[in-house]
């Protein structure tokens, strides 16, 4: 037996020292175009090493033992790549090639992630979370699905210091705001693009999360790439585009509250040989909620086009209809009494059947990108909407000396915007010998806003007006179309607002992993 376990021993010897044998890893990273990329990080598991391209896109890893490895490059402005390896003896020469990151959602790139690691839209460029000097989260459409969140301010829940505030607003870091981006640029389908809640910044309407393939959030004050704005923060929705591959989606849904909605989608290319890609899509949701007399109807139509007309500029074409009806949806608040006790149940409601509050905005977007060489790029993107938002409800005004009947009086309200935007980004990383590396953004964004409102109150009976009191115990509803009241001349209001900036930024990177 001895002898047999010797001969085995001086078997196995020879090749342990094989395996130990030193191999060498050898690359150039390129973009899509084919032209060296500098500067890319490569990183190389398990062992452990890193490298970074040279000017002219080349790495090496030496020392490497045989056996399999997951080599990951980073590079700003691309989309992250991963490989896998198996080693068993040097590669003269491994061939990379990434693709550009833009700054909308690539038709062959998803974010389907719960864990994203980059920012496309509210850093004004593509960068990577953890090379940025501010706090950005990005909740990826995975999230939103997983949630199963249908309006804005149920997905404040999952942004750390943002809550719900009335009027289509947030309390984001303890201040007040209603702005909210849509594809990294000002124009708001739900609500106006600035001003006072008095005037033009006023909004009824319910944000809603149809269409929406991702959602980013800048906090604390983004004066310098955004302009004037509140202090506690920036928050992007960007939609959905057109993908590289067929596919339909059908969904329904049904809940309390007599809930029913669903929607329908198609994608895919129109023309592989000319990069032209479409997308088509329906949204429909209706549901009562348990106050009196209120419901939701909403319906969304989207539709976009993509053109890549070379693999380093592409050119998009969105279209957008929403159409939102929010029955006696003006809610307030449960009527107490001065000891704090309910005087009214919680179904209770100030308005009639025949109230409402509705939207129809319609959006138009088109987006150029381009690559003019691998470290500079810019896109352009053109956004108009055109909305009309009437309402009509019975405003409470006070308990009468009964404790039991509530005033009203009721508003007929008009408001109307046309907002136009034009913003132009651009990226360009310069690393001159024997300085450190800058990536600048800079360009700029014009923005125009016409807007139109028009009032008519009608008064309670108390101050001599029509507007009959409502018992609040048991509630009689009698106004089921429009208001039988004669209301005065109503007061016009307009704004025509105009906003141009410029802005630059330069993200000085010392070293690869010091910035």
């Amino acid at each position: 037996m001895l002898p047999r376990l010797i001969s085995y021993s001086l078997l196995l010897f020879p090749l342990a020292l094989s395996a130990q044998s030193s191999l060498t890893l050898n690359g150039l990273v390129r973009d899509a175009a084919g032209a060296p990329i500098p500067a890319a990080v490569l990183s190389l598991q398990p062992s452990g090493l890193s490298a970074t391209t040279n000017g002219e896109g080349q790495f090496s890893f030496a020392s490497l033992t045989p056996g399999d490895y997951l080599l990951t490059v980073t590079a700003t402005g691309f989309v992250p790549h991963q490989e896998t390896l198996a080693l068993a003896s040097s590669l003269p020469n491994l061939a990379l090639r990434l693709h550009t990151m833009r700054t909308s959602v690539e038709i062959s790139e998803r974010m389907d992630d719960f864990l994203a690691a980059h920012s496309v839209s509210v850093t004004k460029s593509p960068q990577q979370l953890l090379d940025l000097p501010y706090a950005v989260q990005v909740l990826p459409k995975a999230l939103l699905e997983d949630r199963q969140v249908q309006e804005l301010r149920d997905l404040y829940r999952n942004i750390s210091g943002v809550t719900d505030s009335p009027y289509s607003a947030m309390t984001f870091r303890g201040f007040t705001q209603r702005e909210i981006l849509f594809n990294g640029v000002r124009g708001n389908p739900y609500g106006s693009l600035d001003s006072g809640i008095d005037d033009a910044g006023f909004s009824t309407s319910q944000g809603r999360l149809t269409n929406i393939e991702f959602v980013e959030v800048l906090k604390g004050p983004a004066a310098v790439l955004f302009g004037a704005g509140e202090p506690g923060g920036v928050i992007s929705f960007v939609t959905r585009k057109p993908r590289a591959n067929h596919a339909a989606e059908l969904s329904f849904r049904t809940g309390s509250f007599s809930q029913k909605g669903g929607h329908g989608e198609l994608t895919g290319p129109i023309s592989r040989k000319h990069n032209l890609f479409y997308r088509a899509a329906w949204y429909q949701e209706d549901r009562r909620t348990f106050r009196y007399n209120s419901r939701n109807e909403n319906s969304h139509a989207a539709a976009a086009l993509s053109w890549r007309p070379g693999p380093a500029t592409s050119l998009g074409f969105e279209y957008e209809y929403i159409d939102q009806l929010l029955p006696a949806y003006r809610l307030r608040g449960i009527p107490v009494n001065s000891g704090g006790a309910w005087l009214a149940a919680r179904e209770w409601n100030s308005s009639e059947p025949g109230d409402f509050s509705a939207l129809q905005s319609r959006i138009f977007q088109t987006r150029l990108d381009h690559a003019f060489t691998p470290t500079l790029r810019l896109d352009a993107t053109f956004r108009f909407l055109n909305f009309d938002r009437p309402e009509r409800y019975h405003e409470p005004r006070g308990i009468n000396p009964d404790g039991r009947t509530m005033r009203r009086e009721f508003r007929d309200q008009y408001r109307a915007n046309d907002d136009f935007s034009l913003t132009l980004n651009t990226y360009q990383r310069l690393a001159p010998r024997g300085f450190f590396t800058h990536n600048l953004v800079y360009g700029f964004e014009t923005v125009r806003q016409d807007w139109t409102g028009r009032y008519a109150t009608a008064r309670e009976r108390s101050r001599g007006g029509p507007v009959p009191d409502l018992d609040m115990r048991t509630p009689l509803y009698t106004v089921f179309g429009p208001a039988p009241y004669a209301l005065p001349a109503y007061t016009n209001q307009n704004v025509d607002s105009r906003r141009l900036g410029f802005f630059l930024q330069d993200q000085v990177e010392l070293l690869p992993r010091l910035q």
